[in-house]
């Protein structure tokens, strides 16, 4: 279970937000066991499993829901679950003292539980927590992980109150695929594999997918890179070469090709045109 956990409890923060965050934490293939907690003041999201569904309970009630889903984990409710598939999750704690504080502002009311959807919006933030945990001792970073856990927290609170019809608007194993997609879009991803995980034929799935997206598979993972490629040319000063490597491109050369094709220019001249350049691009 490859855990990465980052405590920001004795992090000095430059501005007094009202809520910080006491750690952050990314749990990776949740091993199989059974739980019980209560005491803590938490918000874990879990992002993908090969279960279709999890069930736990909140004292005397039961929620059984669709990933991916929210849960709110309160100290004066005992929550208890079982992980009988692996599962990704993040998780974001805060201090227990604070509880009523967060009641009161409508953070840490029932339900406990519910289903979310992965999108564009949602996606760029944990993706963008992910990387502010590993500068989490450089100034100021961890009052931008406060402040975004609060952006991600009222996101998910407002997916939360939308209607029943609002949450249909795609196949839910298709929904499921996406936002495996949207998780694991840099690593090598076979179209094929993933289809069969969640129970589809090559054909079916192209079928399925093709009534949900106007996109092709293949299509959507290309465009998730060039997005991501965009905010790493705009927010960092990582080389071309590296985000051409990490994003899974074949070469520089092709992806400045996709990339101008999008975008209307190469990448540095984006970098130019969004940020200062930091160093030299080899």
């Amino acid at each position: 279970m490859p855990v990465s956990c980052v405590d920001l409890s004795k992090v000095k923060r430059r501005f007094h937000l009202p809520f910080p965050l006491e750690s952050v934490g990314i749990i990776e293939n949740h091993p199989y066991m059974s739980v019980v907690v209560k005491g803590k003041l938490e918000l874990c999201v879990r992002l993908s499993s090969d279960a279709e569904q999890s069930r736990e309970w909140f004292d005397d009630t039961c929620y059984t829901v669709r990933y991916p889903n929210v849960a709110l984990k309160v100290p004066d409710v005992t929550h208890s679950f079982t992980v009988d598939h692996p599962r990704d999750a993040f998780y974001f704690k805060f201090d227990p003292a604070q509880t009523d504080a967060m009641r009161h502002a409508g953070f840490f009311e029932p339900p406990y539980c519910w289903e979310f959807r992965m999108t564009p919006q949602v996606n760029r933030m944990l993706r963008e927590m992910r990387d502010l945990m590993v500068r989490s001792t450089e100034p100021g970073i961890a009052d931008r992980m406060d402040l975004l856990a609060m952006c991600l927290f009222e996101e998910l609170l407002l997916m939360r109150d939308s209607t029943p019809q609002e949450m249909e608007y795609m196949d839910a194993r298709i929904h499921r695929i996406a936002s495996c997609f949207q998780l694991n879009f840099c690593r090598e991803i076979n179209l094929d594999e993933i289809a069969g995980r969640y129970g589809f034929s090559r054909r079916n799935f192209y079928r399925c997918w093709k009534r949900c997206s106007p996109m092709s598979p293949a299509a959507y993972l290309l465009e998730l890179k060039l997005r991501e490629a965009a905010r790493l040319l705009k927010e960092t000063a990582i080389p071309v070469y590296r985000i051409t490597v990490e994003l899974k491109f074949r070469n520089s050369a092709y992806f400045c090709l996709l990339f101008r094709k999008k975008y209307g220019m190469t990448p540095l001249q984006y970098r130019k045109n969004g940020i200062p350049e930091k160093g030299t691009e080899k």
